[in-house]
C-alpha cells in the first residue's frame, strides 16, 4: 500500500495525486502517534488501517477509555461527486437506536483534509463469513439471516430511508457474532412519498448511473427509477438467493463490459422469470418477490407480514431451531472490519 501511494505521489498527476499525498500525510500522522480526532470530551487516536476504499480508508481508533472503535476516513480533496461520508454519519444519527444500526460516536471535519466518522467496530462482512464456510449456509442459518436483515431494514424504512446498496459486503457481525448490522449509509435517500404520474414509472431508460452494486440492484434502479422502498426488499431477495444457491442468473454476462454490461445485467433481471430465479428454494421465496413486484413506487411494504411468513417456514423445516448460527460452530479467520475486502467480487461495478 505504502509503496503504491508513493509512486502515485512521485508520478501521479491532478487529483490522483492529492490524494495519494493526503493519505501519506495521514499515514506518517499516525505511525508518529499525532492523529487524534473527536471532540474534546471524547478524543479517538487512530491506530493502524483496517480496510481501504477509492477515497478513503477506515481505521482502528482507540478512545480515551481505550475502547477499540472504526474511524471512516475521507479525503476532502477527492471528488466532489464522491463525498459522502458527512451526509452518511448525519443517517446514521437520525437512526440511532435502530436494530442492526452501529452507533456512532463523532463526525465532522478533521482540519480542511479529513472528514471523519466515528463508529462501533464491528466484523466481518457476511460475504467473507459465507466464503469461509465453502459458500454454503444451512437452511437454518439462510433463514435466520432473512429474519435479522429484514428487520433491520424495516426499521430504516421507517425512519424514512432507503437503504439503495443492499449486498453482502454491506451487512457486517456485531460484536457478539450474533447479530447482523447494516453498514454503508453514503448512498442512503429519501423516497419521494407524494403520488408520481405512472407514466415516469413506466420509462425505461438506462442513462442514469446505477447507484449501488450491480448484482443485487433492482430492476428499478437498472431503469433508472427514483428510489422507494420496494427496492431494498428487492435486492433483499436477490442477496438471500445468492447465499442460497451460490450465484444468480445474470453472474457470468461476458459478451459486453463497462455500462453495456450493466444494462445486460438489468435487462435478464427483468425477463429472469420468478420460478426460475427461486428454483430449488421454499415456495415462500417466489411469494416474497412477487409481493416486492407488486408494490407501488410510494407504499411501505408490510415487513412485518415477510417476516413472519419466513419465521413460520423455519418452524415447519427447523423444529428444533438452537438459534445458533453456523459460523458460531466454527473459528473464523480475521477479516477486514467495518469494509469491504476490494477482492470481494460483489463489489465490482459490472458484476
Amino acid at each position: 500500500m505504502y509503496c503504491y501511494l508513493n509512486a502515485v505521489a512521485q508520478n501521479g498527476s491532478g487529483a490522483e495525486r492529492a490524494m495519494a499525498e493526503a493519505r501519506l500525510h495521514l499515514e506518517q500522522r499516525i505511525q508518529e502517534g499525532e492523529m487524534e480526532v473527536g471532540d474534546s470530551n471524547n478524543k479517538t487516536r487512530l491506530v493502524e488501517r483496517l480496510g481501504s476504499g477509492s477515497f478513503g480508508d477506515v481505521y482502528l481508533g482507540l478512545t480515551d477509555n481505550d475502547v477499540k472503535v472504526a474511524v471512516k476516513v475521507e479525503l476532502s480533496c477527492c471528488p466532489s461527486s464522491s463525498k459522502c461520508l458527512l451526509y452518511e454519519g448525519d443517517v446514521y444519527r437520525k437512526l440511532a437506536g435502530c436494530p442492526g444500526v452501529a452507533n456512532v460516536a463523532w463526525f465532522g471535519m478533521h482540519g480542511s483534509d479529513y472528514s471523519m466518522l466515528v463508529m462501533e467496530l464491528l466484523g466481518p462482512t457476511l460475504y467473507s463469513i459465507w466464503s469461509q464456510l465453502g459458500q454454503q449456509f444451512s437452511m437454518k442459518t439462510l433463514l435466520m439471516v432473512v429474519d435479522q436483515t429484514l428487520e433491520t431494514i424495516s426499521h430504516v424504512h421507517r425512519r424514512g430511508f432507503v437503504h439503495r446498496d443492499i449486498s453482502p459486503s454491506n451487512f457486517v457481525l456485531g460484536p457478539s457474532r450474533d447479530r447482523i448490522y447494516l453498514i454503508d449509509f453514503g448512498h442512503s435517500k429519501k423516497p419521494v412519498t407524494k403520488l408520481v404520474p405512472a407514466v415516469r414509472y413506466r420509462r425505461i431508460s438506462f442513462v442514469r448511473p446505477i447507484v449501488g452494486t450491480p448484482r443485487f440492484a433492482s430492476t428499478f434502479a437498472h431503469a433508472g427509477v427514483e428510489p422507494s422502498f420496494r427496492d431494498d426488499l428487492e435486492s433483499l431477495g436477490y442477496l438471500w438467493v445468492y447465499l442460497a444457491v451460490g450465484r444468480l442468473p445474470w453472474q457470468g454476462v461476458s459478451d459486453c463490459t463497462g455500462q453495456a454490461k450493466i444494462e445486460r445485467i438489468g435487462q435478464l433481471k427483468m425477463t429472469t422469470p420468478i420460478d426460475e430465479l427461486c428454483a430449488g428454494l421454499p415456495q415462500e421465496f417466489a411469494s416474497y418477490f412477487a409481493y416486492v413486484k407488486s408494490l407501488r413506487p410510494h407504499d411501505m411494504p408490510d415487513h412485518d407480514s415477510a417476516r413472519q411468513m419466513f419465521r413460520s417456514l423455519a418452524e415447519n423445516l427447523c423444529p428444533n431451531n438452537d438459534s445458533v448460527f453456523d459460523w458460531l460452530e466454527t473459528d473464523l479467520h480475521a477479516y477486514e472490519t467495518n469494509s469491504s475486502s476490494d477482492d470481494n467480487p460483489t463489489r465490482s461495478e459490472c458484476e
